[in-house]
């Protein structure tokens, strides 16, 4: 049998959707393997509190976005995804 090829690729942006189990902890060594394999953009989707967080990188991030503020990236020109929509 021959071994399958594995094919490395990094993504610009990685999207994690929160689940209630979650710890600070666990998000953070997650964040940070995130960058370590040269993400530039992580986005952390809380359907709890219905908010996004936009990481890029291990440090803080900007403002938690929420209510009527819109999804948005400079690594995605042109996309826009209000926060409404997402969680709808």
């Amino acid at each position: 049998m021959q071994k399958a090829k594995v094919i490395h690729i990094v993504p610009d942006i990685a999207a994690e959707v929160l689940s209630p189990s979650e710890t600070p902890a666990r998000i953070h060594r997650k964040l940070a393997q995130y960058f370590t394999a040269g993400v530039k953009e992580v986005w952390l989707i809380n359907p709890a509190d219905l908010t996004a967080e936009i990481w890029t990188g291990p440090n803080l991030p900007a403002p938690a976005l929420s209510g009527q503020d819109s999804l948005t990236s400079a690594l995605l020109p042109g996309f826009t995804m209000p926060l409404p929509d997402l969680f709808s």
